[in-house]
């Protein structure tokens, strides 16, 4: 009887982990304020210039062909400062979808202020050329629910690059006084 109930459960693990079909090898939110102002970030050189972060929301991305390896930062992003934040990965025929992902932390609670953060991740596997990117952002919590805040194509033969995805003055919530 143990066994089988060892096994059993064994075997809904291995289904649960089968079911997720996040692409990225590794993923990062930064805490309130980005990764630029922490100091931290899931790829250093994507953490965005603190002179500039401020200016626009900014699709930074990285390409290492060797490893067919796309590392992207998506900076400055103006979410409530109460929420749990995660980020996926997924392909949609050719187009890779991230989807930026704030829920409320504690049952329906948000906090009442704006802060900014950024969603980073790795994804191995990731053909050279041009690659179709999806940008869903989705707050549930929203009336909105998910939006597609930017949709486009990178060159990843030019090894690095941004995106401005919005821009725009957000004092005071990001290099206000």
């Amino acid at each position: 009887m143990r066994s089988s109930t060892l096994i059993t459960s064994l075997l809904a693990l291995g289904a649960l982990a089968a079911c997720s079909n996040d692409l990225s090898r590794e993923s990062a939110v930064s805490a309130c304020g980005g990764f630029a102002q922490s100091g931290q970030a899931l790829v250093a050189d994507l953490k965005g210039d603190p002179a500039t972060y401020c200016e626009a929301e900014r699709l930074l991305w990285a390409y290492f062909p060797a490893t067919q390896t796309l590392e992207f930062s998506n900076n400055r992003i103006l979410l409530n400062c109460c929420g749990k934040h995660e980020l996926d990965v997924t392909l949609d025929g050719t187009t890779y979808v991230i989807t930026e992902t704030d829920a409320p932390e504690f049952g329906d609670a948000r906090c009442g202020c704006s802060c900014v953060f950024d969603y980073a991740a790795a994804v191995d596997g990731v053909p050279a050329g041009q690659v179709d990117l999806r940008i869903i952002r989705d707050v549930t919590d929203d009336d909105a629910g998910p939006v597609a805040v930017w949709e486009g194509s990178i060159d990843t033969t030019t090894s690095t690059g941004a995106v401005d995805i919005t821009t725009g003055d957000i004092d005071p919530w990001c290099g206000g006084e």
